[in-house]
């Protein structure tokens, strides 16, 4: 499987049902049912159901029983709406899901020191996890897993929206941005700032 043009997870519609995609993410969770596999796959758009079966491919099913949580995959195959009865109304996809045709495992991921899925919903079914309960001193020293969490996504999100929303009006009032060390963040380097004249 060669790079290419991805969808995100969170953009699938019932405009793409029938059609072939590409997606890329981080595997949520994951629910093994004897002769179907079923994962949460997400990024940053949202969460989509991939349905991994033998008759549609035996060794991509094969494959696909080696996923662990957080494994970094890609994933071909074919959206289709979801029997009546099986839709999620959780996530925006519930209506959806992509039966795997192919799988790149482009990252494998060691056991997690906690649960990163705020949700692992299946089938209509929510199972709230772990990251509310997780000492604060943990997922600081995880950060970076910490980071992938969707309510700490839509902070930083919000943050980026703000901030690109005034600077799109200032330019349009033709202000110039000019950053100096009392309008900005300092500049830590090591163990302690690195000073910037601006005189």
């Amino acid at each position: 499987m060669s790079w290419r043009k991805r969808t995100y997870c969170g953009d699938i519609d019932e405009r793409d049902v029938e059609r072939d995609v590409v997606l890329m993410g981080w595997v949520d969770a994951v629910r093994d049912h004897g002769n179907l596999l079923f994962i949460h796959l997400r990024d940053r758009a949202g969460i989509v159901q991939v349905v991994f079966d033998p008759k549609v491919d035996k060794d991509t099913y094969e494959l696909s029983r080696t996923l662990k949580e957080e494994y970094v995959v890609e994933i071909k195959g074919r959206v289709k709406r979801r029997r009546k009865g099986t839709e999620n109304p959780h996530i925006i996809t519930g209506s959806l899901e992509v039966f795997a045709e192919e799988l790149k495992i482009l990252s494998r991921s060691s056991p997690l020191p906690f649960k990163i899925s705020e949700k692992a919903m299946f089938l209509g079914e929510e199972i709230s996890s772990s990251p509310k309960k997780v000492d604060e001193e943990l997922r600081l020293r995880y950060r970076y897993l910490d980071l992938r969490r969707p309510s700490m996504q839509e902070g930083l999100i919000k943050r980026y929206e703000i901030i690109r929303l005034i600077r799109e009006y200032m330019d349009r009032n033709e202000f110039i941005e000019v950053e100096t060390p009392f309008l900005t963040k300092s500049t830590p380097e090591g163990a302690r700032d690195y000073l910037v004249p601006s005189r």
